[in-house]
């Protein structure tokens, strides 16, 4: 019989702690404590968004590359801005790093705006035949893309967000 060796913890702290007076047995306690608070402030999401690359809280799976199966892959996040949609066409935007066949994209999002109204971005539409801005990021150009179907959507700017994996 085999027992599953994997621990996976949720990102919780204890809302009560009993600390021990005899300063001997307080020293581990609060070690402890200090440990435990750091990793569960660690893999909080961070809410920092840059218009450059910054290492976010988010860690996801090992992916086979590092023999030590706890150590996870490090999340990216970039805010990119665009002043104005294209009129009936398509506009890029460089990623500024470098895809790799081992970048994963875990997150692309965004939304446009007027100075009426705000919608989010929609996903990739191969027939593009909804009046929708869409948006995408093109692997082999390195270049978010932003496609517009027709000149309804000038006077609107955008918000790209990518949430990446290098690695």
């Amino acid at each position: 019989m085999s027992t599953n060796t994997s621990q996976f913890q949720s990102p919780y702290l204890l809302a009560t702690r009993k600390f021990p007076t005899d300063p001997v047995e307080l020293e581990p306690v609060l070690s402890k404590s200090y440990i435990d608070t750091a990793n569960v402030v660690n893999v909080k999401t961070t809410g920092i968004y840059e218009k450059l690359q910054v290492a976010i809280a988010d860690k996801y799976y090992n992916n086979g590359s590092n023999p030590d199966f706890n150590v996870k892959r490090q999340a990216y996040r970039q805010v990119y801005t665009l002043a104005a949609l294209p009129n009936t066409g398509t506009t890029t935007i460089p990623v500024n790093f470098v895809i790799t066949a081992n970048t994963q994209f875990v997150n692309i999002y965004g939304t446009v705006e007027s100075s009426t109204i705000s919608v989010a971005f929609t996903p990739w539409n191969m027939t593009r035949t909804d009046d929708a801005p869409y948006l995408r990021v093109n692997r082999t150009t390195n270049n978010i893309e932003v496609v517009t179907n027709s000149g309804n959507w000038t006077g609107f700017s955008a918000m790209i967000v990518l949430e990446y994996i290098l690695g």
